[in-house]
């Protein structure tokens, strides 16, 4: 919860900047506040996963497994890989494909895998937890 909060703050009032700036519709300007949302929701339960699967539990200083775990190498870069990848994918598909039907199709992608990444942590991501 505490990524979120401290990202999702910031991440909107860049999204509404970004709206202004480039003087974007009302739709696309929601849709871009909701892929924001949601890419802030995916990196936190990636990150929640990827600590779930793989724990730093031998750690001497708090900052090790909070700065240093692979787990959040891997998010982090993996977030950056995610970001890439969509903005590739829109750059080659630019001239088939409106913005706003992009967004659409990155809102729903990405809430498709926060509910899996969600559901599966409910489930098996406890069982793992309790089993630590």
């Amino acid at each position: 919860r505490l990524h979120i909060i401290l990202t999702l703050v910031p991440s909107l009032i860049l999204g509404v900047c970004v709206s202004i700036v480039l003087k974007v519709s009302i739709p696309s300007a929601i849709l871009i506040l909701a892929a924001t949302s949601l890419f802030v929701l995916f990196t936190a339960l990636v990150g929640l996963s990827l600590n779930l699967k793989m724990p730093n539990l031998k750690w001497t200083n708090e900052t090790v497994p909070v700065k240093q775990s692979m787990s959040v190498l891997i998010t982090l870069f993996g977030g950056w890989a995610v970001v890439l990848a969509l903005g590739a994918i829109y750059f080659a598909l630019r001239h088939f494909i409106s913005p706003t039907v992009y967004l659409i199709i990155i809102c729903a992608m990405m809430l498709a895998l926060c509910s899996a990444l969600y559901v599966w942590i409910k489930n098996k991501g406890s069982r793992i937890f309790e089993a630590l």
